[in-house]
């Protein structure tokens, strides 16, 4: 069958999505597959979709979609049902496996994919090819005249090892190495799920949603041997950096040990680095110095909140502030790069709570950082939390999209919507400043000559964002005056017992 995949990026960062290029890889082996990917076509995406349809002829078009791409994903999917009403769609991703009632009962949308595709997707349009019923089909929720049949679930999969490696050569992957944000990276997973319970996280719901063991690793030797394959066929075409998207990287100390051991017999510590994310309460010496060993270069914690009492007893993310000023210390002797992630005006918030963040991002000063807006997902915990403390939400059934850059859907008592994205404005504009003198700091002249370069040749055709200029010139000069000043540690290096 021929099958269209669809990335509803009209919005926000220039990324890849690895679960969607999981799907595509696995589909591939039996179908022809093709990528709708709006990243460059965002002014002029409508007829970029209509000529695509047309072209390719697709049997089925499969929409991946998270909350805040939702109501993209909708519109379009109206385009295209325009274009031939006949065609099925289906939508997958984490808001229809939470919300399949919901997202199911719109009438552009003919079935659901609930949990991982790679085993429940081609059994689909095995169903399809053959046109047999799709009653029975594990993990496949549909409509028939009109009635939503409802399948078992299927079960999460077991043995990761046994996934294909994800084919980026389905994306226009050599443009994607140019441009920031994640300019020469490509995205990787180590490992799938998370044990902790954060209230604002989907992760809790879905863990109890879906049946089967929920955290599961890859083997390092499985791992290793992706990345030598990456290196071999984008190492020419800029490739230079991995981000692992695992919740937390190297939970499991034992493989954790083993892809460090055997990344440093391959000689990749030397000449591709890698970004991880991981909990200040599992950064320990021995932690740091091993990833550091193996070429870890920058590790993203979620902080969350500067004030301890909206972490840990409304966000239950269970991290004292005393371990974030731990963790920085240890990182920052062992020379590995930080970011820190904030979220502004959750529950509970003030303008003082959120005040707090602020000094602890200036306080310990990591070399990059990002405020969200706080944002309720559907089936977090975190909405029992906002009824406790009477506050609403400006919820319109998920049709607007939720807006971390810039919006807030939250009324509280004491913090209202207006006021949190004003106070986001207001250390948008402080931090634009800090970047200024740092940026000069760092490269002088060179620094303007690239804000120039930004916005004169890449804000007319991409999305522009602080954070992506942030990127383009500050976390550049951070990362080559890294690479060199850990030049002659990586050509000794031995592994880090």
């Amino acid at each position: 069958m021929k099958v269209s995949f669809i990335h509803p990026n009209l919005y926000g960062e220039l990324i890849t999505n690895i679960g969607l290029t999981y799907l595509m890889t696995v589909t591939q082996s039996a179908h022809q597959v093709s990528l709708i990917d709006l990243a460059f076509h965002r002014t002029n995406w409508e007829k970029y979709v209509k000529g695509m349809i047309t072209k390719n002829h697709p049997d089925v078009v499969a929409v991946s979609c998270l909350t805040f791409n939702f109501s993209t994903a909708l519109k379009i999917i109206s385009v295209i049902k325009e274009i031939d009403p006949t065609i099925p769609t289906i939508l997958g991703g984490i808001h229809p496996t939470l919300l399949p009632e919901e997202v199911l009962s719109n009438e552009l949308v003919d079935a659901i994919c609930i949990g991982e595709g790679e085993e429940t997707f081609p059994d689909y349009l095995e169903h399809l090819e053959k046109k047999d019923s799709l009653k029975g089909v594990k993990g496949i929720w549909f409509k028939e005249n009109g009635k939503i049949i409802r399948n078992e679930l299927r079960p999460l999969v077991s043995e990761l090892d046994n996934l294909p490696f994800p084919n980026w050569d389905l994306w226009e992957i050599e443009r994607y190495l140019r441009i920031a944000p994640h300019s020469k990276t490509i995205e990787m997973l180590g490992s799938r799920g998370c044990p902790y319970s954060c209230t604002y996280c989907s992760n809790y719901a879905l863990r109890h949603l879906l049946p089967g063991k929920y955290v599961r690793f890859r083997s390092a030797e499985n791992i290793v041997s992706e990345i030598k394959i990456l290196k071999e066929k984008y190492r020419g075409k800029g490739f230079r950096f991995i981000e692992f998207w695992d919740e937390i990287f190297g939970m499991n100390r034992k493989i954790l040990e083993q892809f460090c051991k055997l990344y440093i017999e391959e000689g990749l510590n030397k000449e591709i680095f890698w970004i991880c994310n991981n909990r200040a309460d599992l950064v320990t010496e021995s932690w740091a110095r091993l990833a550091k060993s193996a070429g870890c270069m920058l590790v993203q914690m979620g902080v969350e909140a500067g004030n301890e009492e909206i972490r840990n007893k409304i966000y239950h993310k269970n991290v004292t502030t005393e371990q974030i000023i731990k963790a920085t210390k240890i990182l920052n002797q062992n020379d590995i790069m930080m970011r820190f992630n904030l979220m502004l005006g959750g529950p509970g918030e003030t303008i003082s709570t959120m005040e707090e963040s602020v000094r602890i991002v200036d306080q310990l000063k990591p070399e990059s950082f990002f405020f969200s807006i706080f944002q309720p997902l559907p089936k977090t915990e975190i909405l029992k939390k906002i009824n406790e403390l009477q506050g609403d939400i400006n919820y319109n059934g998920w049709n607007d999209n939720p807006d971390f850059w810039q919006k807030s859907l939250l009324n509280l008592p004491h913090l209202k919507s207006k006021d949190i994205v004003k106070f986001k404005q207001k250390i948008t504009l402080k931090y634009i400043w800090n970047y200024l003198w740092l940026g000069l700091r760092l490269r002088n002249f060179t620094f303007m000559k690239d804000i120039l370069k930004f916005l004169l040749i890449l804000k007319p055709r991409y999305h522009i964002l602080l954070q992506f200029l942030m990127v383009y010139t500050i976390r550049q000069y951070q990362i080559s005056d890294w690479i060199m000043r850990n030049k002659n540690y990586f050509s000794k290096v031995k592994l880090c017992e």
